[in-house]
């Protein structure tokens, strides 16, 4: 295959084999966060539970270390804030959506609803008691988790960057669209147990319900064990053409 690189691919061409280069000399344990069985939850608001970047860490995860076993969850709802939201105040919510799942690694990105009017309607600089609430709430958040889960490792995000930098589709990319729509649809199996049967027909005393609930966990079962072995390596041939 012949690839031809922007000029902006080839001035990070050389930075790009040195960071591969430091990477190779580091241990094992330092090479990468997430280990394998790991449970990673992400906690959010609408912007994690549209699933994009959230699907995007998933994705990279699987293509680039096929070798970990992590199990992802997504425990984003629409408009929540630090103290909760349509999904229940926020202690419900971690014991819930996060505790539940004896997860070992946690992402938080809140903050876009808590400045009253969603939207980006966050402005923390121009409204200091806002931002308390704000900060109070976080503070809550990660303690809470803690206490119920000591060895959590905890990420707080800002909101993702954009990548204008990747361009022609390669055989890399292409499989990575395939563990990507794995990705969406094991997504779309959990959200439906979580939301419309976990959460939806609690309070329904129905009888089949656990059986529902088991049987979704084996299809995302099937359809994670599908992601992972589209996701092992594929030999490909490249070469590099200056303009």
């Amino acid at each position: 295959m012949r690839l031809l690189p922007s000029r902006r691919t080839r001035s990070a061409f050389v930075p790009l084999v040195l960071l591969a280069a430091s990477a190779a000399a580091l241990p094992a344990q330092e090479r990468f966060y997430l280990h394998d069985k790991d449970t990673v939850v992400f906690y959010g608001d609408s912007i994690t539970e549209q699933r994009l970047y959230t699907t995007f860490v998933e994705t990279f995860v699987l293509t680039r270390y096929p070798q970990l076993n992590v199990r992802f969850v997504n425990s984003g709802w629409g408009r929540e804030t630090v103290a909760g939201g349509d999904g229940g105040p926020v202690d419900l919510r971690l014991t819930r959506d996060v505790v539940y799942h004896k997860s070992t690694v946690m992402t938080v990105m809140l903050g876009m609803n808590d400045g009253g009017g969603g939207g980006g309607g966050y402005t923390p600089s121009n409204d200091e008691q806002r931002f308390n609430r704000y900060k109070a709430g976080m503070e809550h958040i990660v303690q809470t988790v803690k206490q119920a889960l000591p060895n959590l490792r905890i990420t707080l995000l800002e909101p993702s960057p954009y990548d204008d930098v990747t361009e022609a589709p390669t055989p890399m990319a292409k499989q990575s669209l395939r563990v990507h729509l794995l990705t969406m649809k094991r997504g779309d199996v959990h959200e439906t147990r979580w939301k419309q049967l976990q959460v939806g027909l609690h309070d329904d005393n129905l009888a089949r319900l656990p059986a529902a609930l088991e049987g979704l966990d084996t299809v995302e079962e099937e359809l994670a064990a599908q992601q992972r072995a589209a996701a092992q390596p594929v030999v490909c041939s490249y070469e590099l053409i200056p303009e």
